[in-house]
């Protein structure tokens, strides 16, 4: 079998996590800043499918792989059943999702936050703002590794991530 690095694999909850991941225009982060050929898309549940999750996982892990995002909503479990087998060697971020209450959004944050003692699982939020922002802390952290990712996303950032709010120069809006 031919090694192929994956830098950043996205990891979804479920087929329906798909829809908020697609919305978040996180692919096109991931696009334009690491290509896409280095990073990859999969769902897997880690309560339907443990043992194919941690196959996965070990797999892309040996074969290079960087950083982990895991999105899922409800409790949010896949974070921690990544982490638990990519630790310490790879980067795990976990991102929530809302599906349809404040009470299962909250649930999904708080189970994210609650990671196992010793293994750290950073979340960027709730929702498709979340997910993007994970992607850019994906790269960032790939940049860590290779100065012209961290280059790109520089560019990338300025590109992209104008301001909400207007400038005010001199007491006029710009």
């Amino acid at each position: 079998m031919e090694k192929h690095i994956c830098e950043v694999v996205v990891v979804v909850g479920s087929e329906s996590d798909l829809e908020h991941f697609q919305a978040s225009r996180a692919a096109h982060v991931l696009d334009t800043v690491l290509g896409p050929k280095f990073w990859t898309l999969a769902v897997y549940s880690a309560d339907r499918n443990p043992d194919e999750l941690k196959a996965f996982c070990l797999q892309k892990k040996q074969f290079g792989t960087h950083v982990f995002l895991a999105i899922a909503g409800k409790i949010n479990v896949l974070a921690a059943a990544i982490t638990r087998e990519v630790f310490p060697q790879c980067f795990v971020v976990g991102v929530g999702l809302d599906s349809g209450s404040s009470l299962t959004a909250l649930a999904s944050l708080l189970s994210l936050t609650e990671g196992p003692k010793g293994k750290a699982i950073p979340t960027t939020g709730i929702g498709k703002d979340a997910i993007y922002n994970a992607a850019i802390v994906a790269c960032w952290v790939i940049g860590l590794l290779h100065l012209p990712m961290a280059q790109r996303l520089g560019q990338f950032m300025q590109d992209n991530n104008k301001p909400a709010i207007p400038e005010v120069e001199s007491g006029r809006i710009r």
